[in-house]
């Protein structure tokens, strides 16, 4: 591998530029490929199950990429692995892109992603494998009166006043805040959330429960965040 050479998501890219003696190379290359595959037929049909297994090919690279840097990484001396771990280290910065092609090439649904519990499951499985692969999202959610019709939305680059807009406009429902989310670092099931707006009596509870209700999820416990802190859930209105 050429140092300076940038990573493409391309097993074809892989197979060249890849050097010899790698015991881990065969599973990046495989990885790539699925992964190729998804990219077309998700192209072909827009629809959320090809969006969905597009996501879960594009989730089998981190751990496939790191295998070979660390893998790489011993072996001493040698030029064209540093340049492998310099290249492949690069990855990190490209999962975004491809998210959001992904994003790009799912139909919506003909009532929207947040009416119907299948889309909505999807959407936010998707949503949150992101932000535990990729970090920080901002989010908004809006809270009903069941746990079944709280509704979470999560966007890298949009605005968490404008998704929490989206939410209510959507929705239907008027209870809503908004800020930035994150994965906790040493709480593998936390989903931490930053507040920017107002924080919600009981909204703790409450997005545990839509949690629960939505999962099999990538979290399943929530912390929230008040002016850097972390806060206790406040008592819910009478």
């Amino acid at each position: 591998m050429k140092k300076n050479e940038q990573p493409e998501f391309s097993a074809k890219w892989w197979k060249a530029s890849q050097p010899k003696g790698l015991k881990t190379a065969g599973k990046l290359e495989d990885a790539l490929k699925d992964y190729e595959v998804a990219k077309r037929k998700l192209e072909q049909s827009k629809e959320s199950d090809a969006a969905e297994k597009a996501e879960d090919a594009l989730d089998a690279i981190p751990p496939a990429v790191k295998a070979v840097i660390a893998e790489a990484a011993k072996i001493k001396a040698s030029p064209e692995m540093e340049a492998t771990v310099d290249t492949l280290k690069k990855f990190d910065r490209a999962y975004g892109a491809e998210e959001d092609w992904i994003e790009a090439h799912t139909k919506p649904s003909k009532d929207g992603v947040f009416a119907d519990p299948d889309e909505y499951q999807s959407y936010l499985m998707a949503g949150l494998k992101r932000l535990h692969r990729g970090g920080p999202m901002n989010f908004a959610i809006v809270l009903g009166k069941q746990p079944e019709d709280h509704r979470m939305a999560l966007h890298r680059s949009t605005s968490a006043k404008t998704l929490g807009a989206m939410l209510v406009k959507e929705t239907g429902l008027h209870t809503m805040t908004f800020g930035v989310a994150t994965g906790d670092e040493k709480r593998a099931d936390t989903l931490c959330l930053t507040l920017d707006g107002r924080q919600l009596p009981g909204m703790q509870k409450k997005s545990e429960r839509m949690l629960k209700s939505f999962k099999p999820l990538p979290f399943a416990k929530v912390a929230l965040l008040v002016g850097g802190k972390e806060a206790a859930d406040l008592d819910e209105e009478a």
